[in-house]
C-alpha cells in the first residue's frame, strides 16, 4: 500500500512531501537549472517559473518549488508577464523565512507585470508564496480583464527590495473583473511601491468578492488598500488586522472604499487594522469610505481601527 506521505529529495535542510492526491512537484533553479530538464528532480531543475508551469497539468495541485532565483528577471522567462493559465497550481519559493527575512527568491518584471491572469475564462486555486516581487512601472500581481478564484497570495514582499507601482492590482474594462473568495495575508507591501499595496481599478461591477485582506504590513505606500472605482460589488469579505506606516497623509491613505461622489463597495468588514503616522497621532483618519447610502448610512462594517494610539472613525463622502 502506498504511503500516505512520500518524501522527496532534501533541500538544505528542507524536506518536501505531499500527500497522496496532490500533483506532481517541479524544481526551478534559475543558476543551475535548464528548460530542457524534467525538472522532478532538483539536481536536474528547470531554469524559469514559465517553464515549470508548461509542466503542471490543471486541475491537479501541481507545484513549481522555486530554489534559486536570480535577482534580475532579464533573461530567466521568454518574457514578463509570467501568464497564470492553469488551475489548482502553487508557486512556491523554498528560501522564505519570514517577513523580516532576507531569503526570498526575488523577481524582477522588467518593466512589465510579473504574474498576471487575463482574458475572459477564469482560473482557481493559485498559490503564490515566498518571493520578492517588484517591477517598475508595473504590478507584481495583475488580474487583468479575468476572474481570479480562491487564490492564496501569502508571505511575499512586494517591491520590499526593488521599484514597483502596484502590489496587486485588479483591472479591466470587462463586465466581469474580480479576485473572488481569494486569501491574501502575510505579506509586506514595502516602500518602493510608487502607488498603491492592492488596488482595484476597474471600469465595471466585480472585483474583490468575497475576499479577505488579513495580517499584510503595508509601508509607505500611497493607500494601502484602495478599492477605487464604484460598483465593485465587494460582498462579505473583510480586511482585518493589517499594519499600515506613512511619514504622513491625507484622509484615507491606509483603507480607502469607493470614490468621491461615485460609491463604491458593499458589506466589507473593516475591523482591527492599526495605521501609524510620525508622531502619537495622524493629522487625519487613516480610514476613508465613500459608500454612503441614501438615508446618510454606510454600507460597510467598520469596527475598531487604531490612528496612531486612538481609536478612530473613518472619512465619509470625502470629508
Amino acid at each position: 500500500m502506498e504511503s500516505m506521505q512520500r518524501p522527496l529529495t532534501p533541500l538544505a535542510g528542507l524536506e518536501v512531501a505531499r500527500p497522496v492526491g496532490l500533483g506532481k512537484v517541479f524544481f526551478v533553479d534559475a543558476t543551475n537549472g535548464s528548460d530542457n530538464n524534467e525538472g522532478t528532480d532538483p539536481s536536474f531543475a528547470l531554469a524559469s517559473i514559465t517553464g515549470g508551469l508548461g509542466k503542471c497539468t490543471s486541475h491537479k495541485d501541481d507545484y513549481v518549488m522555486v530554489i534559486d532565483y536570480r535577482w534580475s528577471g532579464a533573461g530567466l522567462e521568454a518574457s514578463f508577464p509570467i501568464e497564470l493559465t492553469k488551475d489548482s497550481v502553487h508557486i512556491v519559493s523554498t528560501r522564505h523565512m519570514s517577513l523580516n527575512g532576507y531569503r526570498y527568491s526575488s523577481i524582477n518584471g522588467s518593466g512589465d507585470h510579473v504574474f498576471r491572469k487575463s482574458g475572459s475564462s477564469g482560473v482557481s486555486g493559485v498559490e503564490i508564496a515566498g518571493f520578492n516581487i517588484y517591477s517598475a512601472s508595473a504590478a507584481g500581481i495583475c488580474i487583468y480583464d479575468a476572474v481570479a478564484h480562491a487564490w492564496h497570495i501569502h508571505h511575499n514582499s512586494f517591491a520590499g527590495m526593488g521599484a514597483g507601482q502596484d502590489g496587486i492590482l485588479v483591472e479591466g474594462p470587462g463586465a466581469s473583473v474580480e479576485l473572488q473568495t481569494s486569501l491574501i495575508e502575510y505579506n509586506h507591501f514595502g516602500e518602493f511601491l510608487t502607488r498603491d499595496g492592492i488596488r482595484t481599478n476597474n471600469g465595471a461591477a466585480g472585483t474583490l468578492s468575497w475576499s479577505w485582506i488579513n495580517n499584510n504590513i503595508f509601508l509607505k505606500c500611497a493607500v494601502g488598500v484602495n478599492y477605487r472605482h464604484p460598483g465593485l460589488n465587494a460582498t462579505l469579505g473583510g480586511i482585518l488586522n493589517n499594519r499600515f506606516y506613512k511619514a504622513d497623509g491625507a484622509a484615507g491613505w491606509a483603507i480607502t472604499l469607493g470614490s468621491i461622489h461615485q460609491g463604491g463597495p458593499v458589506d466589507v468588514m473593516v475591523d482591527g487594522n492599526h495605521a501609524t503616522e510620525d508622531g502619537d497621532e495622524p493629522s487625519a483618519s487613516p480610514y476613508k469610505d465613500f459608500t454612503e447610502n441614501a438615508v446618510g448610512n454606510l454600507t460597510n462594517g467598520w469596527g475598531l481601527n487604531y490612528g496612531g494610539i486612538t481609536a478612530i472613525e473613518p472619512a465619509v463622502s470625502g470629508g
